[in-house]
C-alpha cells in the first residue's frame, strides 16, 4: 500500500489516471509508444490495437475499466498508429510546450521536503477544479514569509499558506493584512503528513492514498471555490521564439493583461535563471514540475538561461589557483636569477 506505482493500467482508478495525465499535460508528453505486451489502455476499444485481444468481449469482467477511464482517455488520445504489436497516440490535451497562463497561484511553505514545494504544488494541482490550462501554482520562492515584498505578493490574485517560516510575526501580519487590503485572498492550508523512510518512497507516495502531504477535506471545499471563481482570458497571447538552445532562450511575448505567467514545460532546476526586457526577474517552479515567470502586460522580451552558482564558484577558484601558479612560476624565477 505504500508502494510507488510503477506501471499504469485501465484498472487503475479513475482519480490516479487524471493525475497522471495532468503530469503528461504540464510536461508537454504528446505523444505515448504502447506496446502490446505492456498495454495500457486494454479494454477501451476507442484505443484497442488491431486484431488484439483488447476488445471488450475478450476481457474477463474483473479485468474490464470503468466507463468513466475509457471515456477519459478516449477523449484526449489519437491512434495515430496502430499495429498488432504495438501503436504511437497523440494526447490532444497536453499544454503547449511555452504558453501563456492567466491565473498564478502562489504557495509558500517551509518548503519541508527540500523539493522548492514542488509536493505540496503538484498535490494542489490534482484537485479535481483545478484546470492547467487557466491556473498555475508558484513555488520555490523563499521558504520565510518575511522575504517577500508588497509589490511581489501583488501579482498573485491568490496566496496559499503551508506552514512558512516566519522571522518577524509582526512584519508579516502587516504584509498580508496590506496585501488582503490590495484585493490578495490568503489561504492557510492544514497538514496531513506521512512519514516515509526513502525519498523514492515519500516522491511515489503523491500517486497513492497516503500521501507524504495533504490538505483536509474541509480545504479541499476552499480549494474548489477558489479555482472555479478563476477565469482564464480570453484574448490570446502572442508567443514569438527568438532564440532557443539547450541553455539560452529568448522569447517574445504579448499579453493582454498583467500577471499573466509565461510557462515553459522544462524541469525546474537550480541555475536557471530569468530576465524580462534585461531586468532579472523570479522564476518559479510551475505546477510543481516545470518553468514559470510573471509577466508585466504588453510586449516584452523574456530570456531563460541556465547561470549555476556552482559555475561561477568554479570559475573563480579557477581563476585565483591560476594566479597563485603564475605567482609562483614569478617567484621561481627570480629566484634562480
Amino acid at each position: 500500500e505504500y508502494g510507488v506505482v510503477t506501471q499504469a493500467s485501465t484498472q487503475d482508478s479513475f482519480e490516479l489516471t487524471r493525475k497522471r495525465y495532468k503530469i503528461f499535460s504540464v510536461l508537454n508528453t504528446r505523444f505515448q509508444f504502447q506496446q502490446k505486451e505492456n498495454f495500457e489502455y486494454k479494454g477501451c476499444d476507442k484505443l484497442a490495437l488491431p486484431d488484439s485481444e483488447s476488445k471488450d468481449s475478450n476481457i474477463d469482467k474483473e479485468e474490464k475499466p470503468t466507463d468513466e477511464v475509457c471515456e477519459y482517455l478516449g477523449g484526449r488520445l489519437i491512434p495515430i498508429l496502430t499495429r498488432s504489436e504495438g501503436g504511437i497516440y497523440y494526447d490532444k490535451g497536453v499544454l503547449p510546450k511555452i504558453t501563456v497562463i492567466s491565473n498564478p497561484i502562489l504557495i509558500i511553505s517551509d518548503n519541508r521536503f527540500n523539493d522548492f514545494s514542488g509536493f505540496m504544488a503538484k498535490q494542489i494541482m490534482f484537485h479535481p477544479d483545478f484546470d492547467i490550462h487557466k491556473m498555475t501554482i508558484l513555488s520555490g520562492g523563499s521558504a520565510y514569509l518575511d522575504d517577500y515584498s508588497i509589490e511581489a505578493l501583488n501579482q498573485f490574485p491568490f496566496v496559499i499558506l503551508v506552514e512558512p517560516k516566519i522571522r518577524d510575526r509582526n512584519k508579516t501580519d502587516s504584509l498580508l493584512a496590506l496585501y488582503k487590503k490590495n484585493g490578495g485572498k490568503v489561504v492557510e492550508l492544514s497538514s496531513i503528513r506521512m512519514h516515509y523512510e526513502s525519498l523514492h518512497e515519500r516522491s511515489g507516495s503523491i500517486f497513492t492514498e497516503k500521501p507524504a502531504w495533504n490538505y483536509s477535506d474541509e480545504d479541499a471545499k476552499i480549494l474548489s471555490d477558489i479555482f472555479t471563481f478563476l477565469e482564464s482570458d480570453e484574448e490570446k497571447s502572442r508567443i514569438e521564439i527568438i532564440k532557443f538552445t539547450p541553455e539560452d532562450l529568448v522569447f517574445r511575448v504579448e499579453t493582454s493583461r498583467d500577471n499573466q505567467v509565461l510557462q515553459y514545460s522544462d524541469s525546474f532546476y537550480p541555475g536557471w535563471e530569468a530576465s524580462i526586457d534585461g531586468t532579472q526577474t523570479p522564476i518559479y517552479m510551475a505546477d510543481g514540475l516545470v518553468k514559470g515567470v510573471v509577466l508585466p502586460k504588453g510586449e516584452h522580451v523574456v530570456r531563460f538561461y541556465y547561470d549555476p552558482d556552482s559555475l561561477k564558484i568554479g570559475a573563480a577558484i579557477s581563476g585565483s589557483t591560476m594566479i597563485i601558479f603564475l605567482l609562483f612560476l614569478v617567484y621561481k624565477l627570480k629566484k634562480k636569477k
